[in-house]
């Protein structure tokens, strides 16, 4: 046997052969099955600690349920008792920390719902199956019709029904039906790490790497030449400790290198580069993982921060809803208390500027820090004087006594529609001007309502699997509470204006209407509360169409249609209501306030006298009270047509004025 000959056996009895060799296309077409993924959690080390880590996070979840009717939140029930034992044999923090390490390796996870007699043959203990001895079973659609349990231990099968098992994955873009592993994109740098740790571990076992080949260039040595070589190379140098020492030969030989050292393969480096690719991977952060070399106190802080809130608040958010479809009741929503912690330094920075700002009082800054509240710390400042903001803003008092073109102040402006004949002309000349505004409203809310309908309809079409919270989903009450707002505000506020403006000008009064901070108020407030009833109504009607839909097995194509049947009527009856309701409250809002402001003292109601008008308004025509009481109306006492404080039979549809 020749020298290379004898160098190769020595190579391969260094078991670094696999390593040295490993790229062979036979290994590049090898396909990791699920209990490959999941013996990847033994053979990486960086993979085991950050799998671990994602696993214990999630194992800390608290979960909660709130009353969908109260919105109370409920910390004591069945189901967070089942949650938070799970079975006899496994805690909470075992259950849910397995969970997620199956979830995150194979991208699966299955829940075996057992029944329990004390449950009333409800679920009464969860165990987790392993996803590597689970298979599905399809129907011609595609759809999983049961899944075929296999156990590890003694090969019997059990077929389980899809509502007998809890069934969570993430989605395989190429397998919708089958989940994918969370390492699957990093199998390469897993692979590299165990081939780097594995090579470098048998280089120091083996006594250093086979980086040369000793050439003699003297005849063939015998064998007994050679085993003498052999003997004393591994006494002088085939340990780690003569690591690094030169080799001295006698005789006519010379060195030549085969290989790299281990300074050479960049060992740390490339350590480093896998490292990295697993944080990517994973989204653990270095600081997570025990690594703080590097990292100030700020940044590894922040790494944490925002690995609870982008990583593990996501995932805790994914558990959550597909427990509440499979296994909370109707009537209860399941949540869970926030992993992120408080971030103290913006919750100071809050407090100090809404105190200065004005926009919070010192007992509000106090509440939020858990202290109680103190004497006279319930007024807001302003920041340029530090005075009460009523104080600040307080809004002038026109003089009753004394009329714009009566500088003398003979006395209180006279009411011009004591005149029957002008009290007429009025009220057909208001119907005109509240017809023009009404137009612009009902073309804005058949707009809006529209808008809401596409919104929904888009919602449905893009998430076409059933389940108990979908229109909770797709009905995103405070969107369109905002959205409903932004539309009528601008519009109400206008309208307003410009009646105060019309009804100074009818009472003598040449000073400009003023806008005054308290009417900004009533205008927020009220198309606040308008945004709020319109979309509580609307939401009520859908849900009784979702409702019936789920009950009658529809197609979400019948259900769409539902859908359109619901907006189909609000785009011209409901739309035409609501306009005409806020733009004549918006109009005897601001007639009462220029009025006000003009100093007259008394106020008349006037009716159109029309076929629609209603009998007690009809019988209040002419109706004459001090400026700052009430009208009675059938009974009712009301400052002003459309007064918000009204009942709806007196207010909704009304076209009075005063």
């Amino acid at each position: 046997m020749n020298i290379f000959k004898q160098a190769f056996a020595y190579i391969q009895s260094t078991k670094a052969y696999d390593v040295l060799f490993y790229n062979n296309p036979d290994d590049e077409r090898k396909t990791w099955g699920k209990t490959d993924l999941l013996k990847a959690n033994e053979i990486s080390l960086y993979t085991n600690r950050a799998i671990a880590k994602r696993a214990e996070k999630v194992s800390e979840i608290q979960f909660y349920l709130t009353d969908r009717k109260s919105q109370k939140r409920i910390d004591s029930h069945k189901i967070l008792d089942l949650l938070n034992k799970p079975n006899s044999f496994q805690t909470a923090l075992q259950f849910w920390g397995l969970y997620q390490k199956y979830r995150d390796l194979v991208g699966e996870a299955y829940i075996w719902k057992i029944p329990s007699e004390e449950f009333g043959n409800n679920t009464g203990e969860l165990v987790l199956l392993r996803p590597d001895c689970i298979t599905h079973k399809y129907d011609d659609q595609g759809r999983i019709t049961a899944f075929v349990h296999t156990s590890p231990m003694g090969g019997q099968t059990v077929e389980l029904s899809p509502s007998e098992v809890i069934y969570l994955y993430t989605p395989d873009p190429l397998k919708p039906m089958q989940g994918i592993s969370l390492i699957k994109a990093g199998i390469r740098a897993i692979d590299t790490e165990q081939q780097l740790s594995q090579y470098h571990a048998n280089v120091i076992r083996n006594g250093g790497n086979v980086s040369n080949v000793i050439k003699f260039k003297t005849p063939n040595l015998t064998k007994q030449q050679v085993n003498e070589l052999k003997e004393q190379y591994t006494e002088q140098y085939a340990s780690a400790r003569n690591g690094g020492k030169p080799l001295f030969l006698a005789g006519d030989a010379e060195v030549i290198k085969l290989g790299m050292s281990p300074d050479e393969l960049s060992y740390l480096e490339s350590k480093g580069m896998v490292l990295d690719e697993i944080i990517i991977m994973t989204g653990v952060p270095k600081a997570i993982l025990g690594l703080t070399e590097g990292e100030t106190f700020a940044n590894a802080d922040a790494s944490i921060q925002i690995f609870l809130r982008e990583t593990i608040k996501p995932i805790m958010t994914d558990l959550c809803t597909i427990l509440d479809w499979q296994l909370v009741p109707e009537q209860f929503d399941l949540n869970f208390v926030d992993p992120t912690p408080e971030n103290v330094e913006l919750k100071l920075k809050r407090m100090e500027t809404g105190v200065k700002t004005g926009y919070m009082t010192i007992n509000e800054a106090r509440e939020l820090d858990g202290l109680d509240p103190i004497q006279g710390a319930d007024t807001l400042l302003v920041p340029n004087t530090v005075r009460p903001l009523e104080q600040a803003l307080k809004e002038p008092e026109p003089n009753p006594n004394v009329k714009p073109n009566d500088p003398e102040g003979k006395g209180a402006a006279e009411h011009p529609l004591r005149d029957p004949a002008v009290r007429d002309a009025y009220g057909k000349l208001m119907i005109k001007r509240m017809d023009r505004a009404e137009a612009k409203v009902l073309d804005a809310m058949q707009e809006y309502f529209s808008g809401q309908r596409r919104r929904l309809i888009e919602y449905l079409e893009g998430h076409p699997r059933k389940r108990k919270d979908l229109l909770e989903d797709g009905f995103n009450h405070q969107l369109e509470i905002d959205l409903a707002k932004q539309t009528i505000l601008p519009l109400i506020r206008d309208i307003l204006k410009r009646a105060g403006m019309e009804a100074k000008e009818l009472a003598g009064s040449s000073f400009p209407f003023v806008l005054s901070q308290r009417i900004e108020s009533f205008l927020d407030q009220r198309s606040g509360v308008f945004a709020n009833s319109i979309n509580e109504t609307t939401f009520e009607k859908l849900k009784s169409e979702f409702k019936a839909s789920l009950e009658a097995g529809e197609s979400r194509q019948d259900l769409v249609k539902r859908i359109r049947g619901v907006y189909e009527g609000y785009d011209e009856t409901r739309a035409r209501t609501i306009a005409r309701t806020e733009v004549h409250g918006a109009t005897q809002t601001g007639t009462f306030e220029g009025y006000k402001q003009a100093g007259i003292k008394t106020k008349i109601w006037v009716a159109v006298g029309d076929a629609q008008t209603r009998d007690a308004h009809l019988a209040a025509d002419g109706q004459e009270v001090p400026f700052d009481m009430p009208f009675n109306v059938g009974g009712e006492a009301l400052m002003y047509p459309s007064d918000p404080h009204g009942s709806a039979e007196n207010t909704v549809n009304c076209r009075c004025s005063i």
